[in-house]
This record gives C-alpha cells, sequence and structure tokens, in this order.
C-alpha cells in the first residue's frame, strides 16, 4: 500500500490540534490502544 508510519508520542499527537481554537474545543481526549502500539488524539467540537 505504501503507508509509512508516523511516530508521534502525546505531546506530538497535541500538537496536531494547536490550530484550532480552544474556545471551538469542548474536550480532547489522547489514549493508547490495550498494546500501546497505536496513540489515538479525540477532540470534541463545541
Amino acid at each position: 500500500m505504501g503507508w509509512y508510519l508516523i511516530y508521534r508520542n502525546k505531546p506530538d499527537m497535541l500538537k496536531l490540534i494547536q490550530e484550532i481554537p480552544s474556545k471551538e474545543i469542548s474536550k480532547i481526549e489522547t489514549f493508547t490502544d490495550q498494546h500501546k502500539n497505536i496513540n489515538f488524539l479525540e477532540a470534541h467540537k463545541l
């Protein structure tokens, strides 16, 4: 498929949404899968 992995830690994940005004976000969550291999970032819009 030609996909390349991008390695990001929690601070790197949070940088992905720093361009979004904080007044537009009601909740931000970061979490990892059970094997600690995949980081997830979830941002809830107001």
